[in-house]
């Protein structure tokens, strides 16, 4: 929640977004995936595949390795739009 001044406990204008939307990705598959594709994160960042691909391998867009699988964990995605 908002710590600034006069918050009262308020949450700010970005955490009051982020906690009413949800990342889109486009397809229906049930109750919400707690990771993402790089090809789904891409789409909600707005940016393409391969820059996606090229964010993940420096590091600036969070990933995990299931064996060969690349995936984005959502909350961290969303915490990274927050900074």
């Amino acid at each position: 929640m908002g710590d600034g001044p006069g918050s009262a406990g308020a949450p700010s204008p970005l955490e009051a977004w982020v906690g009413c939307h949800s990342i889109d990705v486009g397809s229906n598959h049930g109750p919400e995936r707690l990771t993402l594709t790089v090809e789904e994160a891409a789409r909600s960042l707005g940016v393409s595949r391969a820059h996606a691909y090229e964010l993940a391998a420096r590091g600036e867009i969070p990933t995990l390795r299931l064996g060969r699988r690349i995936l984005v964990p959502r909350e961290a995605l969303v915490r990274m739009m927050c900074r």
